[in-house]
């Protein structure tokens, strides 16, 4: 850009930038060897991975108090993280759990992303009127954690010998 407002390259909405856009996007999908979605998810998680780098480098170069607390709303459990000092009104993310729940690696998460400025909500999703299942305690969790960590993970892709595996265990 030259000067406000002007832009000296190939218009943005012209048929040449989309033709030149779509070659190199094709010279991408072609390169990697990977179907159009394949890439695309493989791209996101990139990003991904370089957001989260970013995130905890600038943790390590922060001082930023963080704030943490389990929030209970109407039955609803959550963790909550914010940044002490940070200018209001504070921009959200809620954090959504993987399948082992709102554990102590998502709220490590929170943190992290909190540190960058912002509220951090993790929702505890199997938690019903302010506590979860017997069955889903993380406690719970984390014993079926450990079971599934301690198998090679082609064991539940074979329903033969993922059969023989669970017969195994006394307690379930």
């Amino acid at each position: 850009m030259t000067e406000r407002g002007r832009n000296d390259g190939p218009d943005p909405s012209g048929t040449e930038w989309h033709d030149r856009a779509r070659e190199q996007q094709q010279v991408l999908y072609d390169s990697f060897g990977q179907s159009r979605e394949t890439l695309g998810e493989n791209l996101l998680l990139g990003a991904c991975a370089a957001a989260l780098a970013e995130l905890s480098s600038r943790k390590k170069n922060t001082r930023m108090r963080i704030t943490t607390d389990l929030v209970c709303h109407d039955g609803h459990l959550g963790y909550l993280a914010w940044p002490d000092c940070a200018p209001t009104p504070l921009s959200g993310v809620v954090l959504i759990q993987e399948i082992w729940g709102a554990d102590a690696h998502i709220q490590d998460v929170a943190v992290r992303l909190a540190s960058t400025g912002c509220a951090t909500f993790a929702p505890d999703l199997y938690a019903t009127n302010g506590r979860r299942p017997e069955s889903m305690t993380v406690e719970r969790i984390a014993e079926v954690q450990g079971f599934m960590n301690s198998l090679p993970r082609t064991t539940w892709m074979n329903p033969a010998e993922r059969d023989a595996e669970l017969a195994k265990l006394t307690e379930w």
